[in-house]
């Protein structure tokens, strides 16, 4: 298991945007969800983002909606590692246009995998996109930026190394 923990160039200003959608993200969870583990299934049919058959709308909806308590921990998780320096960086407008414009990429994304490989659009839910929207954007305003990396396999090897995201992306 690979886990960043830490980024190496701090916010100049307290992120509230990032805090608020991570607020919002566990409040949505804990009202869709069944004793905060799985999310309802007439949640996912009403709110999930389904290519021709749900309205665009369905997409931002679906960006809040998380499949279980282990797919909110770890979005969060990284929204809270890389959402600061992006938020920092962008400001807030830009930052939120970049959140949900990832999510939607994401929807369509999938979507036509789904079309390709199983013949019709599956629900998309999550907020998974939107955050790896947002990495991607520390790694592009941040390119010479080291990320903290917890390692963990099996029981025995564990420990932690830098990534630098310029040489991770000439890899």
């Amino acid at each position: 298991m690979l886990l960043p923990y830490r980024v190496k160039n701090p916010p100049a200003r307290f992120p509230y945007v990032t805090v608020s959608l991570i607020a919002v993200n566990v409040i949505v969870f804990g009202l869709t969800s069944d004793y905060f583990l799985v999310v309802r299934e007439g949640v996912v049919k009403s709110y999930a983002f389904q290519l021709w058959k749900t309205p665009f709308l369905n997409s931002f909806a679906s960006a809040f909606l998380h499949g279980g308590i282990f797919h909110l921990l770890g979005n969060m998780w990284f929204l809270w590692i890389f959402g600061p320096a992006v938020e920092d960086r962008l400001g807030a407008g830009k930052f939120l246009g970049v959140y949900f414009a990832t999510g939607l990429v994401g929807d369509l994304s999938q979507a036509l995998l789904d079309v390709a490989f199983l013949g019709e659009p599956q629900p998309v839910i999550g907020a998974s996109a939107c955050i790896m929207g947002l990495a991607g954007a520390y790694w592009f305003a941040f390119p010479f930026s080291k990320v903290c990396v917890f390692y963990w396999i099996w029981l025995f090897w564990r420990g932690v190394f830098g990534v630098d995201c310029m040489e991770a992306s000439r890899a």
